[in-house]
């Protein structure tokens, strides 16, 4: 059963079946074009040990009981370039 829907972008009134589809094909389309692939940093991943006093320290300072399998904020398990230690 398909749906009437009006584009968020143009406002051109299109049918989908998805409920939950708020752009046209066209809009789409130009969106994927226009974005530049985001560039990928290079860095090292931190040990299994550094990251587990990392998670530690996290959760002293939050009161939090977070373990290496959940831990929300992945990216400080990487050293950025030029930076030797994050736990100072």
């Amino acid at each position: 059963m398909l749906k009437e829907r009006k584009c968020i972008y143009c406002g051109k009134v299109f049918n989908t079946p998805d409920k939950r589809k708020k752009v046209c094909h066209n809009c789409r389309v130009e969106k994927s074009k226009n974005e530049k692939p985001k560039a990928v940093k290079k860095s090292k991943p931190l040990s299994i040990a550094e990251c587990i006093s990392i998670i530690e320290k996290y959760n002293r300072e939050h009161g939090t009981w977070y373990t290496y399998g959940n831990f929300p904020h992945k990216e400080l398990f990487y050293k950025k370039k030029g930076e030797k230690n994050y736990e100072n």
